[in-house]
């Protein structure tokens, strides 16, 4: 194929008509056709002419197929050049292909039915028009003559027109039909059953049926699916595991239909390790093949929200940008900050350095998007400082409100980054003239279940009353399920003597020798990062701000907490694991 015919190929999607040109100039002169295509008119009397030729084949004595495929064309023109139905609607030679369409419907096949009628309804004819009306009823009365793939394929377009009883009563016979052949259903059904799931009664039985159908499709089949359930926000648990396992089992697919796939289970929020592992740990290499930085910050974005840390993929996506910075745009690095912010991934020294000041002016993006960098710049503890102090400005919060109003993410956000300016410019802080009141974020009844019974455990060892303050949020914006002070022989102190550091009005004491002020932090799974095992760049920055306000952090994972038995061996794990984590001896 020649390379002209190879760049037009890629192309049929937009619904491009490429026709051979039979004027002499096309062969002789080819440029002066160029000249001349590009100083036609605009677009749309092409369109108007191209409808004009489509209906110019009508004749008036059309049979019942040279309507149908009229109205196909027609219907595919308008599908792809979003030409307007209304003027077709008052054309006569339309008006014929309909009259000839609705004589014909006694005798037409079921095949040709329901293409006719998929042209009507979506060509925009309403559910009086007694064409369509003529199709529907003999479609109802010839339901039992459909194949199930014809039922499947009717099914697909005509639960989006159900106005009228007649439409309502054909959707209803179409999904009882196909109910009563879910066995018969093949592999190419299920990508066009998926809009109209919701209309099953039985939607578990015809979503498990479509699992088995699964394993005997082909793997571009199982990506389209995949895509296609995300596009539609069809979550079907069974589906989902199915489309994994047949995933698993072939080939390792190239980064463009990995991240396809990638972006799919993100959008359908379906979480399963063994498929990420298996699309993308071969992508390394071809990360370091890759020509577009599009591509790697794609592969970044998504690695940031799976929350996956593969350190092999993460260090060869760093050693790409830092080979082809001047070819990366700022987006292109801002999608590397945020998703090395997110995984707490430490590029190679030097890189950030370079990146920062390529990344663009702050008035090129949306106060949201600066917050987020200056957030995951504070992650990586390379946030300027100029930066930090525009951000932890009055005017800046105003533009941010404006945008996009008070979400408690971005005032969690602005606490940590105030908290960065105490740690990192302390003689910045008193100029910095924004206050906001600590918040903490909701979170689901069973994870506040889970954080009540780690501190109902630690009660058992630490007075509630006297030597504990439970579910607090400090004033740099970091959540610490308790605090307590003990000291070397484990023995809790009171925080009534010695204040409580997270309560700004408490008077604070200055502790005696050997002693230490412990944060104790539940954590969950969603807390990690995945690959590799590590805290999430969120609990690693409230990490240090509590290490800096004068905490010793204590993390407690509740999957290891919840695995023993009785109250007194997680009671003795947790004193372990406050052991381990003050070292206290």
């Amino acid at each position: 194929m020649s390379r002209p015919m190879c760049v037009l190929k890629h192309f049929r999607h937009v619904g491009c008509t490429f026709r051979r040109l039979h004027h002499p100039v096309v062969a002789t002169h080819p440029d002066r056709n160029v000249v001349r295509w590009r100083s036609s008119p605009p677009q749309q009397v092409e369109k108007k002419s191209d409808v004009d030729a489509i209906l110019s084949r009508m004749t008036p004595d059309a049979d019942m197929s040279q309507a149908v495929a009229l109205l196909k064309a027609l219907r595919v023109h308008v599908l792809f050049h979003g030409q307007t139905q209304a003027p077709l609607h008052g054309d006569a030679r339309f008006q014929g292909a309909c009259t000839s369409f609705e004589r014909g419907c006694r005798g037409a096949g079921a095949g040709v039915l329901v293409s006719g009628l998929r042209s009507l309804l979506e060509l925009g004819l309403p559910p009086s028009a007694p064409c369509v009306q003529a199709a529907q009823e003999m479609l109802l009365q010839r339901m039992h003559t459909l194949d199930t793939s014809q039922m499947v394929a009717c099914l697909y377009y005509h639960h989006r027109f159900m106005q009228s009883p007649l439409q309502l009563r054909v959707v209803s016979a179409l999904v009882a039909g196909v109910l009563d052949r879910l066995d018969a259903l093949l592999p190419s059904d299920a990508l066009l059953l998926l809009p109209s799931l919701h209309l099953f009664p039985d939607r578990a039985l015809v979503e498990e049926r479509l699992a088995d159908l699964v394993p005997h499709m082909t793997e571009k089949e199982t990506h389209k699916l995949l895509t296609a359930m995300a596009q539609r926000c069809v979550r079907s648990v069974p589906i989902l595991r199915a489309v994994a396992s047949s995933c698993v089992g072939h080939g390792r697919p190239d980064l463009k239909e990995a991240l396809a796939v990638l972006y799919a289970l993100r959008g359908l929020h379906f979480y399963h390790p063994q498929l990420y592992g298996h699309l993308l740990h071969h992508l390394p290499r071809e990360v370091e093949a890759c020509a577009h930085p599009t591509l790697v910050a794609r592969l970044l974005t998504v690695c940031g929200h799976l929350r996956w840390r593969h350190t092999d993929l993460l260090d060869a996506c760093s050693l790409w940008i830092q080979r082809n910075l001047s070819s990366c745009g700022s987006r292109e690095l801002v999608a590397f900050v945020l998703a090395a912010a997110a995984l707490n991934y430490c590029p190679e020294e030097g890189l950030l350095g370079q990146v920062v000041p390529l990344l663009g002016e702050e008035g090129q993006r949306p106060p949201s998007v600066t917050l987020d960098l200056a957030w995951a710049l504070a992650v990586l503890d390379s946030v300027p400082r100029e930066l930090l102090l525009r951000v932890l400005s009055k005017d800046f919060y105003n533009t941010l409100l404006a945008e996009c109003g008070s979400t408690p993410s971005n005032h969690l956000k602005l606490l940590n980054l105030k908290g960065v300016l105490r740690k990192e410019h302390p003689e910045c802080v008193f100029g910095c003239d924004l206050y906001l009141e600590p918040i903490k974020l909701s979170e689901s009844p069973t994870i506040a279940s889970c954080r009540q019974h780690v501190a109902q455990v630690l009660a058992n060892f630490v007075p509630r009353d006297k030597c504990l303050s439970m579910h607090q949020v400090t004033d740099t914006g970091v959540f610490i399920d308790a605090e307590f002070i003990m000291n070397k022989y484990m023995k809790p102190l009171s925080l009534k003597s010695y204040g409580v550091l997270s309560e700004p009005e408490s008077t604070l004491k200055k502790l005696p020798p050997h002693t230490k002020r412990l944060s104790l932090s539940v954590l969950f799974h969603r807390d990690l990062t995945l690959s590799s095992r590590a805290l999430g760049g969120a609990h690693a920055l409230g990490q240090r701000l509590l290490t800096h306000a004068g905490y010793t952090p204590v993390t407690v994972m509740y999957d290891e907490f919840s695995e023993n038995k009785t109250e007194l061996q997680k009671a003795k794990f947790l004193l372990e694991r406050i052991k381990t984590c003050a070292a206290i001896s």
